[in-house]
């Protein structure tokens, strides 16, 4: 029983030793270097005019005359959904997750 005991408590002594320590973050930085993450309306992704193109390798070219200018200043290149798909389809398209891109 005695030997028990202190085979318990080497365990859980190990156990906190190895315990996760909380990670620094303090100079992390608050966002994701070089990425632009955008919404777009429901109006926007059922135009006609929407496409997601690349226009040589400058900047991508969706039709939208606003987007395109902004594309074109920051040079935006390889745009993609950024949200994977969610079980519950209906919660995702209200929430508008299928519109981050």
């Amino acid at each position: 029983m005695r030997n028990l005991l202190i085979a318990v408590l080497v365990m859980v002594g190990i156990m906190f030793a190895h315990a996760l320590k909380e990670e620094d973050t303090s100079n992390r930085p608050l966002f994701n270097q070089g990425t632009v993450k955008i919404q777009l309306k429901e109006s926007v992704m059922t135009s006609k005019d929407f496409q997601v193109k690349e226009f040589g390798k400058e900047y991508v070219q969706t039709g939208i005359s606003s987007l395109d200018e902004i594309a074109i200043k920051i040079k935006a290149v390889n745009p993609r959904v950024t949200h994977i798909d969610a079980k519950n389809k209906e919660l995702a398209k209200k929430l508008g997750l299928d519109r981050w891109i």
